[in-house]
């Protein structure tokens, strides 16, 4: 069982001494096996902007394949390799 948080908005750094200021948006997240042993996981695009400088930059957080899923393609692939 899991559950997800999708933040909205964004969040603004400001540098006083380069005078730059930074908008940054958050990525959504999970909350894993609320049940047993909880344990969190960040999903989706946070993006990082700076409007004086023109910088900006993208990070991609990639979830986990969940252990369910992983031994199931282990198993077709064993399947497989039998024929």
């Amino acid at each position: 069982m899991s559950i997800s948080v999708e933040l909205v908005g964004e969040l603004t750094l400001k540098l006083e001494k380069p005078n730059e200021e930074y908008k940054i948006t958050l990525p959504t997240f999970y909350t894993r096996s609320i049940v047993t042993k909880p344990w969190i996981e960040l999903g989706g695009v946070c993006t990082i902007s700076c409007s004086q400088t023109g910088c900006s930059a993208s990070i991609e957080f990639i979830l986990k394949v969940s252990f369910r899923l992983k031994y199931l393609f282990i198993f077709f692939d064993f399947i497989q390799l039998k024929k």
